[in-house]
């Protein structure tokens, strides 16, 4: 007996197809459990697959990735923010080994965008003088410039040492967002360059 929906006599293919749309509606958490179990079971396999079909379309999947994005692009902003305030800690982590791990890739192109863009870095140095001047107080005396001199020493010392890049840090950065330090003794602190990168140019109150 053919199968009837909407006073339409359905084919074969059709019946088909409607049975299976109203299985996979009734059986929901199922087909999903299902689809868990099967991708963790055959990772491996899924990955090489999609890597390979990646690696012979890459044009076309990047013009699909492009309009997907264009035609999101609120959506995918708004997504990346709340993400964002959500993994603050996490995101700085990654950040930093992906520094750390890519360290000599960053160093070469840093060097290349400096020898194509002379200028910028230029106008970058100046304006970081130009903050450390107007963030010296004028009561700065002789130990002040003293303890900043042995800060300076004491970095190149450890790195010696150690083998690890250390920096000299401002505690309250000089270009904060929300505040800014004083370029003082009691303000500078020697840390790693990792924990440098992880800081950033933030300072955060403990509650």
């Amino acid at each position: 007996m053919a199968l009837v929906l909407s006073d339409k006599v359905l084919s074969t293919k059709e019946k088909r197809d409607a049975y299976l749309r109203a299985y996979r509606y009734t059986n929901k958490e199922k087909q999903a459990a299902y689809a868990r179990a099967y991708h963790h079971a055959n990772k491996e396999a899924i990955n090489k697959k999609c890597r390979d079909k990646y690696s012979v379309n890459k044009e076309q999947v990047a013009v699909i990735h492009k309009l997907y994005r264009d035609k999101n692009k609120i959506a995918l902003n708004s997504q990346k923010k709340i993400y964002a305030s959500l993994n603050k800690e996490k995101i700085k982590i990654r950040r930093a080994l992906w520094n750390h791990v890519n360290k000599s890739t960053i160093q070469a192109k840093a060097k290349i965008y400096l020898a194509n863009n002379p200028a910028k870095f230029r106008a970058k140095a100046a304006k970081r003088r130009s903050a450390i001047l107007m963030r010296t107080p004028n009561w700065s005396s002789e130990l002040n410039d003293l303890i900043i001199q042995e800060a300076y020493a004491l970095s190149e010392t450890r790195a010696r040492m150690t083998g690890v890049k250390w920096h000299v840090d401002h505690i309250i950065p000089l270009q904060g967002k929300r505040v800014s330090g004083l370029h003082v003794g009691i303000n500078l602190q020697v840390i790693t360059a990792k924990q440098n990168l992880i800081k950033a140019n933030k300072y955060e109150v403990s509650a």
